[in-house]
C-alpha cells in the first residue's frame, strides 16, 4: 500500500518473509562463515610457521657463525682454518637464507592457493543469494494483469 509517497508493509509478513528467507538460505553460507574464519587462521598459522622457520633458521646460522668465530679465534695461528670456518659459516648461512626463503615462499603460495579457494566459494554463495533475493521479489511482485 502506497501513503504518502511512502510504502507501508504489514510488519508481521515482514517478519514472516525474513524469516523464511532467513531459513531458506543454504547451509553453504554458513559453512562459508566457517570456511572464512579457518581459512584466516590457515593464513595466519602458515605465516606464523614460516616466520618461526625463519627464525630458527637466522638463529642457528648466528649460532653457527658464533661457534665459528670462537672457533677460529682460538686457531688464530692456523690461518687457513679460520678462513675455512668463515666461508662455511657463510655456506650455511646463505643456505639457511635460501630455506627460508623457500619456506616463506610456499606458505605463500599456499595462503593464495588458500585464498582463490575461498573466494570461488563466496562467489557460488553469493549467485546463490542473488538467486534468492530475486525469487523473494518475484514472489513479492504483484501478479501482472
Amino acid at each position: 500500500m502506497h501513503l504518502f509517497g511512502k510504502t507501508v508493509i504489514d510488519e508481521e509478513k515482514f517478519f514472516v518473509q525474513t524469516s523464511k528467507l532467513r531459513n531458506a538460505i543454504p547451509e553453504d553460507v554458513r559453512r562459508a562463515d566457517r570456511v572464512t574464519r579457518d581459512s584466516e587462521k590457515i593464513v595466519l598459522n602458515a605465516k606464523q610457521d614460516a616466520q618461526r622457520i625463519a627464525t630458527e633458521a637466522r638463529q642457528e646460522a648466528d649460532r653457527i657463525i658464533k661457534e665459528a668465530s670462537e672457533r677460529s679465534d682460538q686457531m688464530v695461528s692456523e690461518h687457513e682454518v679460520s678462513i675455512q670456518a668463515e666461508e662455511r659459516a657463510q655456506q650455511i648461512v646463505q643456505a639457511a637464507e635460501e630455506h627460508a626463503g623457500e619456506v616463506h615462499q610456499s606458505a605463500d603460495g599456499y595462503a593464495h592457493d588458500i585464498l582463490n579457494r575461498l573466494d570461488r566459494f563466496v562467489q557460488r554463495v553469493n549467485e546463490s543469494l542473488e538467486e534468492g533475493r530475486r525469487a523473494m521479489e518475484e514472489r513479492a511482485a504483484p501478479p501482472s494483469e
